[in-house]
């Protein structure tokens, strides 16, 4: 996550290891790692491996052009298909995955090949996803973040037209996570996308000012001698030191969350007192969401100290109340999970329209 970006170790090897000059990144299908997965029990009687595994198998030879991948869950069907590339002609809904890549210091040491494909794990053994899944990697190196402004908006793009064009009858579901949740809404407001038919939204933020300003208040609070607009210059001087890109867009205003299709349904997962984005600021966002008349946006609010911001897909209630909602929205989902998940549900469309004050929190902290 984003946060991670800020330990001093990490900081000097971004200073020692990334070059500060930026190129025209390559959007291709092929270049940004793309992947689709499918429930499966086998292939012409290949091998079945870990996840962890197959990712180490990216990392050392790049992506094969199909397998099969087991991940541990509660379901029958525990083994899924990876083929390379986007699926073509079908009809049933797609899922794609719009989210960051994995943690920064891998990044460093790993290069930029396949790292999405694993943060895609928690979505499949939390059962959140149940059906075709495309996924891809975002330019998400010092030479090409861009804080979810234009590059990485361009590659969604990319992606979901590629989609459309070899399956027009499929109806899309974008699943997001952190950055990648904030990549998704600036898409959906400037490009409309007409086959998208739902959304969900795990930890997302829209305004990078109010980030900058959170990393510096949560992150910094060892530095001595400043204030906390003083601790955000820090952050922000940071930043683009490590991402030349930031420099111009780190001031861009966010995209107009009201003119998203108020006719596609929003399932937000927040967590409570996030560190990068507030509650307050939460509240804001899904208030200008709002705004366009939408009255199917849910906003799911879990407690839980020891989880970290972008960690919620690997809490039953996220996974319970996300099937719940794609169960009422007619899209693939697990049925008992959406079952279990009904009246958090419920909850979460009731916090969508509430104050801060008002919201129904689910405390989802283990005891004993």
């Amino acid at each position: 996550m984003i946060s991670r970006i800020f330990t001093p170790f990490i900081i000097t090897l971004s200073f020692l290891s990334i070059p500060l000059t930026a190129k025209t990144p390559d959007l291709t299908v092929e270049n940004l790692n793309t992947q689709t997965l499918n429930p499966a029990t086998a292939i012409n009687g290949q091998k079945v491996k870990y996840i962890a595994d197959w990712f180490e198998t990216i990392k050392k030879k790049g992506i094969p052009n199909q397998g099969i991948a087991y991940v541990p869950t509660n379901k029958l069907s525990s083994c899924w298909q990876f083929k390379k590339g986007i699926p073509s002609g079908q009809k049933e809904p797609i899922f794609i995955h719009s989210c960051p890549r994995d943690n920064f210091k891998g990044r460093l040491i790993h290069g930029r090949t396949g790292h999405s494909f694993r943060c895609t794990n928690a979505w499949l053994k939390n059962s959140i996803i149940n059906g075709t899944f495309v996924t891809f990697d975002y330019f998400f190196d010092g030479k090409d973040f861009d804080l979810g402004q234009g590059i990485n908006i361009d590659a969604l793009k990319k992606i979901y037209s590629e989609v459309i064009n070899k399956n027009p009858q499929a109806p899309i579901i974008i699943a997001a996570t952190c950055i990648g949740a904030k990549i998704a809404l600036e898409f959906a407001v400037t490009h409309n996308p007409e086959h998208v038919k739902a959304m969900i939204l795990e930890s997302p933020f829209i305004d990078v000012k109010n980030v900058v300003y959170n990393l510096g208040k949560n992150y910094l609070n060892w530095f001595p001698f400043a204030d906390t607009s003083n601790k955000a210059s820090m952050i922000q001087s940071i930043i683009e030191l490590y991402a030349p890109h930031c420099k111009e867009t780190i001031n861009l205003p966010h995209a107009n969350l009201n003119k998203i299709n108020p006719n596609i349904p929003l399932f937000i997962a927040h967590l409570k007192n996030d560190s990068m984005c507030s509650d307050e600021q939460m509240y804001q966002l899904v208030a200008d969401l709002r705004k366009s008349g939408n009255t199917n946006i849910y906003l799911l609010v879990l407690q839980d100290t020891k989880t970290k911001h972008g960690h919620l897909n690997q809490k039953k209630e996220f996974s319970q109340a996300a099937n719940a909602f794609l169960a009422e929205h007619n899209l693939p989902h697990d049925k008992q999970l959406a079952a279990e998940g009904k009246a958090i549900l419920a909850d979460a469309k009731y916090t969508a329209q509430a104050s801060v004050a008002d919201w129904k929190i689910v405390v989802s902290e283990k005891k004993g």
